[in-house]
């Protein structure tokens, strides 16, 4: 396991073999820039060269005349003189109550001091991750280190012909030249190579001159060798392997090796590590190691450090032979030619069939450098999976990444890295006695954030909140508890600076009031950014904080989602004085308040926490092209015998191998395969199965002999073109459209380099189709810096100033029926890059409105290398959910039919009623109007347009008196309310002013004077 850091990224020599040059035109030249003593170059802040401390001190007197000592004497002294003002620069100081190690006075008295690296320390295990990533920003800032051009691991394999890769200190680039070393690969790696030592000259970063490589077309680089010198380039041949004397060398000692009656299992176990560090330059020679395991295995479970020799098995030995003999065939060829016909094979119990297609050239190689070449561990299919199998019918979770050894066990399956994840993330929490109580518990927590831990933790500077806000959205903080200073906020603070009717401050310009509202605010803000992102936090102050009155503290405690609760002190335990020296002991939680705390976050998250989803394995743009190439049926071979179905799967491969060896020698050749066993195993080269043993033999054999170079796609059963023969069916038609076509090989290239579920990669197909089809032009995905107003297909239309608003207005129509696929293609990707973080419009069109002006940018960090499809999708994506602020807009075709139906239609605000209830109605409008007119000399139109609210609810309360007394039904007096509402008469306002408050007492009096009235007869109107 290692940390989930830059290091995950680091490429393997193996990479190379990926590497593509046109046979006897073309060779590999390298440049390779390596720093001396680089971990030792790298500068680290004073907070991190404590922690490098070493385990031993030095008197004042030996110290005396190093620059370390004057520093630290000087800056204790600047502290020192900083009085009151260092609480604010350096906090609270909470976390270290009874540790003044690092007291300015301390520091000014010692007469011994420990000494520290003021570099990264060789032992830290976090080392390597700060020198790579930092060697890398320095790189990409000096425009070295292209993101297209650069080589990582886990990241699709580069269609260009001219490589970049970093490994810590090492830069290394490669290009394809011609014979003569020229060619624009072989320029722009030169090129590329002179700015990054122009880089580290101007930045004073010391080289190993000796060790560099300008030009070579036979050289070293992150343990591969890749040999293309001219001699070699005339017989057709260039290759990627481990170096030759390493391989010589490893042969004479496993020959060695393997002629001793016994052995160790630590020697064996070196031995094969060796070995296949060699293999993976040629994945199919894995199939020779099988025996070895087994004892090379046994050196991890020795006891007590004690090495015993072993008896050494002669199939242990024959393996170690094997080995020696193949290692000048554990080598790739760069020169093999890529294919431009892809092939698809299944079988049934009965039948095996192969099928193919021809492509075009680009979309071939893309195939190939995003296809399996690693392999994976993998078990044969048993019970209703084999049967189904068999049956030509989909398994459950064949879309997903097969987790054998797991499956069915109630363990949880172990992660290959450590995730840098954090449960509970507590903000100003000086003592960090939540986080303590939190570990205790199991949750994965960081040192508080806290002023007084390191000058970054700084809450106030904006870099600190895009990282905070950054750590919430993607998930890595689970949990916030923020806890800010209260001091001028605190009831006990003599002189008072604020109030509870003026809590924020009697002076604002004050300031330690200003830092209070400055703190108080930033920290409110970090509340709301867990509150949008739905994260659990706390906000924590004391009962009698001034600051619970403040409209920052109200506006946050009203949003939805959020609770505000006050909780006394149980009185079971003693608390320090809020007073003279206890004052800031007294803001340290006491340890069963802590505890309460994080077991509230623990029980909040354990309730939250879904089950890890397995990764999908489908590509877009391989079930794309089994729906879309035009395939023919290459061969379908009846079996003799009866066989479990995934050997006879793996069987077709090797009819597959055995003729390509005749037609198609030395070639990069890419196969679609529906089957997880049978894929996993071919390209890893070898299976634990001894079912499937067999065939890998065969495959190795014919793949060594004939130079074959395969890649392994997986076909989804529902669309294995190749099923069709197994079943004695006709193949299917292909789709008319090719999404292939109308994307540029880049984007094709990018697009398929995700692996993904079902659903996803159905919807994602889909919608790309009808976007494509619908718009026509594609040009605004063509090239890293593509601007989207160059595309012809998103023109604006210009609106006229009929509506006093000239100037250019939406996308044409050509792309607005689109944008609504647009939207599933962000969900389909939003996974896979930080960027997509465009929930809520409110905050997704601010962030894209930029797009209309000029090109996106990423940053070098970004795991993504195609700006111009990224900026398209997110336009579309505002541009549809914020149309304009709270203006609903039509979604779906029938909702444009009906909307376009109805533009005419003018809408009366009226109740849908039987006449005779329309007639009542007006009957009674018609006697209030009558006695109106009697009593006061005023028509009904001349009352409501002329007389204010209080005059209209003492009539009405005036007239249903009247009618009480004379022994009228109330329920005629009482609903006069409701017709005149609806006629327009009276608005909603007059029933709620409080003269008309006694109509609404009506139906609670004695029975004897009223009947029941139903209260929805005044809420109706």
């Amino acid at each position: 396991m290692h940390i989930a850091g830059p290091s995950a990224d680091l490429p393997t020599g193996s990479l190379f073999a990926a590497f593509s040059l046109k046979r006897f035109k073309q060779k590999v030249i390298g440049f390779v820039s390596d720093r001396k003593d680089f971990y030792h170059q790298a500068q680290v802040t004073a907070q991190r060269a404590q922690s490098n401390s070493l385990c031993f001190d030095f008197s004042r007197e030996e110290l005396a005349g190093t620059g370390a000592l004057a520093s630290l004497l000087t800056s204790a002294a600047d502290n020192l003189s900083l009085g009151n003002k260092r609480r604010q620069a350096a906090g609270e100081g909470l976390g270290g109550l009874c540790d003044q190690t690092f007291h300015p006075r301390t520091i000014l008295a010692a007469s011994s001091f420990t000494p520290g690296f003021a570099s990264l320390f060789q032992g830290d295990h976090l080392g390597v991750e700060y020198a790579l990533e930092s060697h890398s920003q320095f790189l990409v800032s000096s425009g070295a280190l292209k993101e297209d051009l650069w080589l990582r691991n886990h990241h699709p394999l580069l269609l260009a012909h001219t490589w970049e890769a970093l490994f810590i200190d090492d830069f290394v680039t490669v290009g394809a030249a011609s014979l003569d070393g020229t060619g624009p690969s072989a320029s722009l790696a030169s090129r590329l190579y002179e700015v990054a030592k122009t880089a580290y000259d101007e930045g004073h970063l010391l080289g190993s001159p000796e060790k560099d490589i300008e030009g070579e077309a036979l050289f070293q680089a992150i343990g591969a060798e890749l040999d293309s010198r001219e001699e070699i380039v005339r017989r057709g041949l260039a290759t990627a392997a481990a170096p030759l004397a390493r391989r010589v060398s490893l042969s004479l000692l496993s020959l060695r090796a393997a002629s001793l009656p016994c052995t160790t299992p630590t020697l064996v176990a070196k031995l094969v590590g060796a070995w296949v560090s060699a293999a993976m330059f040629r994945r199919c020679t894995m199939v020779i190691f099988s025996e070895v395991f087994s004892i090379s295995a046994k050196a991890a479970s020795r006891e007590g450090g004690k090495e015993k020799s072993v008896h050494l098995p002669r199939r242990v030995a024959q393996e170690l032979c094997l080995a020696a003999v193949l290692a000048p065939l554990m080598a790739s060829s760069l020169t093999a030619t890529t294919q431009s016909r892809i092939y698809a094979t299944d079988a049934s119990l009965g039948l095996g069939a192969i099928v193919s297609a021809e492509v075009q050239q680009g979309l071939a190689r893309s195939l190939w450098l995003n296809g399996d070449r690693k392999g994976a561990y993998s078990e044969l299919n048993v019970g209703a999976a084999a049967l189904l199998k068999a049956a030509g019918e989909q398994i459950e979770d064949e879309d997903v990444e097969s987790w054998p050894l797991f499956e069915h066990s109630r363990f949880p399956r172990l992660t290959k890295t450590i995730p840098f994840i954090l449960d509970v993330l507590e903000i100003c929490g000086g003592s960090g006695a939540v986080s303590k109580a939190a570990s205790q518990l199991g949750l994965a927590t960081c040192v508080p954030i806290d002023l007084g831990t390191s000058p970054h933790f700084d809450v106030l500077h904006p870099s600190f909140a895009i990282w905070l806000y950054e750590m919430l959205r993607s998930g890595r903080a689970r949990s916030l508890l923020i806890s800010p200073p209260c001091d001028t906020f605190s009831p006990a603070r003599r002189p008072q600076l604020r109030s509870y009717v003026e809590p924020k401050g009697f002076d604002r310009s004050e300031p330690k009031v200003k830092i209070g509202n400055r703190l108080a605010q930033r920290c409110l803000v970090f509340f709301w950014f867990a509150v949008r992102l739905q994260v659990p936090a706390i906000f924590e102050q004391p009962r009698g904080s001034k600051m619970c009155w403040t409209s920052w503290w109200r506006f946050i405690a009203s949003l939805p989602g959020v609770i505000e609760l006050c909780r006394q002190c149980s009185g079971d335990h003693s608390h320090a004085p809020v007073q003279g020296k206890h004052a800031k002991s007294s803001a340290v939680y006491c340890e069963g308040l802590a505890m309460e705390i994080a077991r509230t976050f623990r029980d909040s998250l354990c309730a939250s926490a879904l089950p890890p989803e397995k990764p999908g394995i489908e590509s877009v743009v391989v079930n794309h092209v089994l729906l879309s190439a035009n395939w023919q049926v290459d061969k379908v071979v009846p079996w003799k015998n009866k066989c479990h179905i995934n050997a006879l799967e793996l069987a077709v491969l090797c009819i597959l191998n055995r003729d390509a060896a005749i037609s198609m020698p030395d070639s990069r050749l890419t196969v679609l395969v529906d089957s997880q066993v049978a894929k996993s195993s071919a390209a890893k080269g070898r299976s634990t199965s001894y079912a499937l043993k067999p065939g890998l033999w065969r495959i190795a054999a014919l793949q060594l002999a004939f130079g074959l170079y395969w890649s392994y796609g997986f076909a989804p059963t529902r669309l294995n073109i190749a099923d069709d023969p197994t079943r004695r069916v006709d193949l299917r038609r292909g789709a008319g459209q090719s999404l292939c076509a109308l994307l540029p090989l880049e984007v094709v290239h990018w697009l398929g380099s995700f692996r993904l579920r079902r659903p996803l990669a159905s919807w994602a197909r889909l919608s790309l189709l009808v976007v494509l089809t619908r718009q026509g032009s594609c040009s605004f995905f063509q090239g890293k810096q593509s601007d989207f107003r160059s595309s012809d297909g998103c023109k604006l239309v210009e609106f006229d100033a009929s509506l006093g608003f000239p100037g250019e207005g939406p996308l044409r129509r050509v792309v607005w029926p689109s944008l609504l696929c647009w939207a599933s293609i962000v969900g389909v990707f939003s996974t896979f890059g930080s960027w997509f973080s465009l929930s809520e419009p409110s905050l997704s069109f601010p962030l894209v409105a930029p797009c209309f002006l000029f090109p996106l940018h990423f940053a070098s960090s970004s795991s993504f290398s195609f700006q111009g499809l990224f900026r398209v999708v997110v336009l579309c994506d505002a541009a549809m959910a914020s149309p304009a602020p709270g203006t609903p807009v039509p979604v779906t075709p029938a909702d444009f039919k009906r909307a376009s139906v109805r533009e005419s239609v003018v809408l009366i605000a009226d109740r849908v009623i039987q006449p005779s209830t329309r007639s009542n109605r007006l009957k009674l409008v018609q006697a209030f109007e009558s006695w109106l007119v009697g009593q006061t000399e005023l028509t009904l139109t001349n009352l409501l347009s002329g007389a204010d609210v209080e005059q209209i609810s003492e009539l009405l309360v005036a007239y249903g008196s009247s009618f009480s007394r004379l022994g009228t039904r109330m329920g005629n007096i009482l609903r006069l309310s409701t017709p005149l509402g609806h006629c327009g008469r009276l608005s909603d306002a007059h029933l709620v002013t409080p003269g008309t408050w006694p109509l609404l007492g009506w139906p609670r009096s004695p029975r004897r004077i009223t009947e029941p009235c139903p209260k929805a007869s005044f809420w109706l109107c």
